[in-house]
């Protein structure tokens, strides 16, 4: 009989078999619709400046972030060149309950205080600025005869007030405030804002938490934009010279007087449920914090389970699989064979797609000499990167001078940092005529599985693999002998340099964990480099006990310029750009949906066929080589039957509804893949097992429901969608008889929803001749 006939056949078995059982089946999309709904509110200006229209992204379901503004119909910055004399916006973030807005004493500014981009007090809370410049309607005032200056008071949401130039609350490295944010020459311009909870901004209270018993919500705040003219307070008009450019603090009331609001709400700072009901414990890697972060509010919506957090590293994960309590635990790669007794397997189910990524925020620097077409791009963010993997190899083995210390001989002779490498040059015009300095990234601290994925991707590559080892690259440059002999399998990055820079004082040594420290996770590296933030304790402070280093101001912004090596959803979350990195068939590719869906397609099962590996040397032009699969993984065993119920409800959305993209508690946030159908329909079937698992049965007599398209075997290239050819909705069904959980939570409608459909659709594929489960065979 030919293969043929055998699928005619079988395919009107199944029918007949389907028409009699009528089993209960489940729908997968394979496309989630992107559900992206715009928060994006647009102000517009009064009087000098009524042409001006100030638009912030987004506005709503805000946690500590990053939020674009953009604005337009404003008068060009002067004199330019990350000078301020005339002609900017200053914005900062505010408290208030108020539903008109915040008052001055409730605004986070004047932590940069100092700041000599631009005039006097225009970075400051002072508001008196000498006899020759009085402004009309301030009342606060020094006492007559006094030589004392006057602030505006910082009044606190906890209640104190602090009248000085300084206050407990925020200072030069913890501030967001932007005192000076440039208008281009056509009117326009755009900020990249680092909006604050509770957490980084304790004198705000945004997202604090408010507790009805049956919701949270966060505390709304306020983002206060200010815009300045050439006009000072007294009305005098001022120009591009330093000894007559502007001069008085945006919160000087006729100054303040201007001012545009935007109200921003924010979700509940670390309590996204209400207190009292009993938690399911979850921990696991980082990669699917933001996910998680966005499903809990709506799991726990009405009476659902509260499924706490937290983030461990994967080894960690992997440790408590195998405790008596296992929960639910996010990872990688699965435990090794033999780690859990084969009579209570651990099971997997895939939750979510991502990658790593070199996210940078850099701005145009030019030199003093440089030409007016490249100076009138000062302050903009460059928007392109191309990275080879030997360029993230020198980058990793702190082969620039800069990134150990310019006076280190391990690195004599080789390139002050990237930009002045000829090698990065090739594939980077953009940077041509910039005085930019690009040495290392910013690198989470500890040990990971992504990490393993990294030196893997650059073991593969025979440029980058060659210079690790000691070739120099085709100009001459070396690796630092301090990572010749390094491992590449290996889930850390070291930091191996031992120099320290000696003084002739009394300073103690400045060395690399100083000087170039770890972020303490992914998500804080991406933090720091939205803000500007080197992170680096290199600024000596004398009046410390006991004297030591310490962290400076952030890199004020127009004059940003750091790298790190993060998961793709910090990345978008802090408003970076993501390099293009070049992958195994020389392609540069930068990490989107259909990158990381590309990749998907050269994943091969694991040796004991529990998980799915994204291989990052898989030829593909599409495939983003950094792309990694989190699965959930616990031991249905170890669980009681109302647990293993709780975290099957948890798989089913992570399948379904957590595989809508939008900005809604609930939804899938920017930065990652939708899973395929393939990853879907095996999580929905996790989760029966997990729900239907019967206690003291071996586990090869479970009732285990599996998906009509199983996963096809170790080795085999798996496809980023498994479609039935007869479908017309590109959906994947999946059998689920006998699983209550599926047909409640996924299909409200129940069987008889899909029974038509089914009885059409197998139809089809009988009358066809068996086409479709000769190709599905195959998939």
């Amino acid at each position: 009989m030919n293969q043929r006939m055998k699928a005619r056949m079988s395919a009107s078995a199944v029918l007949a078999i389907a028409v009699m059982t009528l089993a209960p089946l489940t729908q997968v999309n394979a496309s989630p619709v992107r559900a992206f709904t715009t928060s994006a509110v647009t102000v517009d200006g009064s009087g000098d400046f009524s042409d001006l229209k100030v638009t912030v992204a987004q506005t709503r379901n805000l946690l500590d972030q990053v939020v674009e503004i953009s604005w337009e119909g404003a008068t060009p910055t002067q004199p330019g060149s990350g000078q301020y004399a005339i002609n900017y916006l200053q914005i900062m973030q505010c408290w208030g309950d108020d539903p008109a807005g915040p008052n001055r004493e409730q605004c986070q500014y004047g932590g940069l205080t100092g700041d000599s981009r631009g005039g006097a007090q225009t970075a400051s809370r002072q508001v008196n600025y000498g006899a020759n410049l009085i402004d009309p309607l301030e009342n606060l005032k020094p006492p007559a005869g006094s030589l004392s200056n006057v602030y505006v008071p910082f009044q606190s949401v906890t209640g104190k007030t602090t009248d000085s130039a300084v206050n407990e609350f925020y200072d030069g490295s913890t501030t967001n405030e932007v005192p000076y944010s440039q208008t281009r020459v056509d009117g326009t311009g755009r900020e990249y804002f680092n909006v604050q909870t509770l957490k980084d901004a304790p004198g705000l209270g945004c997202g604090e938490p408010i507790d009805n018993g049956t919701s949270v919500k966060g505390r709304s705040c306020w983002l206060v934009i200010v815009p300045r003219s050439n006009r000072e307070v007294d009305g005098s008009v001022r120009t591009i010279s330093t000894s007559d450019q502007l001069i008085s603090s945006p919160l000087s009331q006729s100054n303040w007087n201007n001012r545009l609001v935007v109200k921003l709400q924010f979700e509940p700072a670390g309590q996204p449920c209400p207190l009292g009901r009993e938690e399911r414990k979850t921990v696991g890697h980082e990669q699917i914090a933001e996910a998680i972060l966005r499903w809990q509010p709506k799991l726990c919506e009405g009476k659902g389970a509260v499924y706490s957090y937290s983030q461990v590293s994967d080894e960690t994960a992997r440790r408590e699989l195998k405790s008596d309590d296992p929960g639910l635990v996010y990872l990688s790669k699965p435990l090794e064979p033999g780690s859990v007794p084969s009579t209570t397997p651990a099971v997997y189910a895939p939750v979510g797609v991502s990658g790593l990524t070199i996210a940078f925020n850099i701005e145009s620097q030019s030199p003093y000499r440089a030409s007016p077409e490249i100076k009138q791009r000062d302050g903009q963010r460059i928007t392109t990167l191309k990275l080879t993997p030997r360029l993230v190899a020198k980058l990793l083995t702190q082969s620039y001078r800069r990134a150990v210390d310019v006076e280190a001989p391990s690195v004599t002779g080789n390139p002050l940092d990237m930009t002045k490498d000829p090698d990065f040059k090739q594939s980077n015009p953009q940077f041509d005529g910039l005085s930019i300095s690009l040495s290392d990234l910013l690198l989470p601290a500890g040990r990971s599985d992504a990490v393993s994925t990294v030196w893997k991707w650059l073991e593969s590559d025979s440029e980058a693999a060659a210079f690790i080892k000691g070739t120099p690259d085709p100009w001459g440059m070396k690796v630092n002998p301090n990572y010749k002999a390094l491992r590449l399998a290996r889930d850390d990055y070291p930091k191996a340099d031992p120099f320290c820079r000696s003084f002739v004082d009394a300073r103690p040594k400045l060395c690399t964990l100083d000087a170039h420290p770890y972020a303490p996770d992914m998500g804080s590296a991406a933090r720091a480099a939205a803000r500007g933030d080197s992170l680096a304790r290199s600024n000596w402070d004398p009046t410390a006990e006991p004297p030591s280093w310490k962290k400076g101001a952030v890199q004020p912004t127009g004059t940003r310029a750091l790298m790190a090596l993060v998961d793709t959803a910090s990345a978008e979350r802090f408003g970076l750009v993501t390099a293009a990195i070049r992958n195994a068939n020389g392609e540069f590719v930068k990490p989107t949906s259909a990158s990381m869906s590309a990749a998907l397609t050269g994943a091969t099962l694991n040796a004991d066929k529990s998980v799915l590996v994204v291989d990052p040397a898989y030829k593909n032009d599409q495939a983003y080589p950094l792309t990694q699969i989190s699965y959930a993984a616990t031991v249905p065993a170890a669980l009681s039957a109302l647990a293993r119920s709780d975290y099957a409800t948890l798989l089913t959305y992570a399948a379904a509804d957590g595989q809508t993209f939008g900005l809604e508690p609930g939804e899938l946030p920017a930065g990652y893949a939708p899973m395929s159908a393939t990853l879907r329909a095996r999580t929905i079937a996790v989760a029966a097992q997990i729900k239907n698992y019967k206690p003291g049965v071996a586990p090869s007599e479970q009732t285990v429901n599996e998906p009509t398209t199983s996963v096809p075997g170790a080795g085999e290239p798996v496809p980023v969608e498994t479609l039935m050819e007869s479908s017309t909705n590109g959906s994947l069904t999946v059998n689920t008889a006998n699983t209550s959980l599926i047909a409640a939570t996924v299909n409200p409608l129940g069987k008889v929803r899909f029974v038509p459909a089914v009885i059409l659709l197998l139809s089809v594929v009988a009358g066809l001749g068996g086409a479709f489960l000769i190709r599905l065979g195959r998939a």
